[in-house]
């Protein structure tokens, strides 16, 4: 589930990272309704084959835990829900996805009733989204309309979610829940919110289709890494075919991308200045706890770094995606200390729900 200037940006990097592996090496497909995708060219194509009526379900799971030098784990952050995708349109040029998001549970909802609110509040949005005929993304179908439909609607949902429950639940609880739906309004009555929520995740999905890979090659694009201190980044990210893992029904595609000690270390520095900022109006008391710190850095030689993942399983035959998967690791390391931090988001396909034969 990530206003408008950024999420603007956040295509606009993928659009330009796919121009960018066309120009240098692959060739986009001309979409053809016969079976064969791995070439005897040492080639593999990634195709969608969909009908109308076709419905998947995937397992999305996230999760940002600390990782000790001791072993100890602390767990920041999780969260988990099941994805549909329901082919709900088609021509012969394009298809529509329709995306619903079901069984919402997220670490930072505690509370059972709040957490039963939430999921059902979200299973009720559906978004629609435009592919071409090879299933590549070209645009947000509803984005807009459906933003306006929830804020429209959710305030509705809530007083028949409310009605079901009955004299079960207390004046408070009620107000807690009405005050949650203008929370879940912001995020999902809102089309950048909305965007952030779902885009990302279907555009890593669908991110190789419509394209020619040379099993034999690694390519290396410009990309943008989010999120770090605070600070956006571009470096460069490698990707290839696994050809060990691949066959003529899954291919097995694997990406990295690092920062070193010299990117990250200026701006962990400006975090750190701004705790110390935030946690004293003293002037002399703030200096003090920034030169002890940056002394302390320096005697134990503190580095820290960054390498992104990624995997891609693609089931050849149907082109949907087996496995997506992005981990993203964050290192503190120091003389006596090593603090990794790790961000695991991983979509599994589970099921087929409806496929047309």
């Amino acid at each position: 589930m990530c206003l408008l200037d950024t999420n603007i940006a956040f295509y606009a990097n993928f659009a330009n990272m796919k121009k960018a592996i066309v120009l240098s090496a692959f060739v986009l497909l001309a979409c053809f309704s016969a079976g064969a995708q791995m070439m005897p060219d040492s080639t593999v194509q990634v195709v969608a084959y969909w009908d109308k009526g076709d419905k998947v379900m995937y397992s999305v799971e996230s999760s940002t835990k600390r990782i000790y030098k001791s072993g100890e784990e602390e767990v920041l952050l999780s969260s988990s829900e099941n994805d549909y995708f329901e082919v709900v349109d088609q021509t012969d040029t394009s298809y529509i996805l329709r995306l619903t998001m079901k069984d919402v549970v997220t670490s930072t909802v505690d509370d059972p009733l709040d957490a039963e609110f939430m999921s059902d509040m979200i299973g009720r949005v559906q978004l629609d989204y435009l592919t071409d005929e090879c299933g590549d993304l070209k645009s947000f179908y509803n984005i807009y309309s459906e933003s306006e439909r929830v804020l429209e609607e959710l305030p509705k949902w809530c007083d028949e979610f409310i009605k079901q429950k009955g004299h079960a639940l207390k004046a408070k609880q009620k107000e807690r829940l009405k005050a949650l739906a203008g929370g879940l309004s912001s995020q999902f009555g809102d089309s950048d919110a909305l965007y952030n929520n779902t885009v990302p995740t279907l555009t890593n999905m669908l991110f190789f289709h419509g394209l020619r890979l040379d099993t034999t090659r690694v390519y290396n694009v410009n990309t943008k890494i989010d999120a770090v201190f605070g600070h956006s980044f571009e470096t460069e990210q490698s990707f290839w075919v696994d050809s060990a893992q691949s066959d003529t029904t899954f291919v097995v595609i694997r990406g990295h991308a690092s920062l070193g000690n010299d990117t990250l270390m200026p701006y962990l520095e400006e975090a750190v200045m701004d705790g110390f900022r935030q946690s004293t109006a003293d002037e002399d008391e703030y200096q003090e706890s920034w030169d002890s710190w940056l002394q302390e850095a320096v005697d134990s030689h503190l580095q820290v770094t960054l390498d992104k993942y990624w995997l891609w399983v693609i089931h050849l035959p149907t082109g949907w995606p087996s496995q997506v998967g992005i981990l993203t690791e964050t290192k503190l390391v120091s003389d006596d200390e090593e603090i990794n931090t790790v961000s695991d988001n991983q979509l599994v396909f589970k099921e087929f729900i409806s496929e047309n034969p």
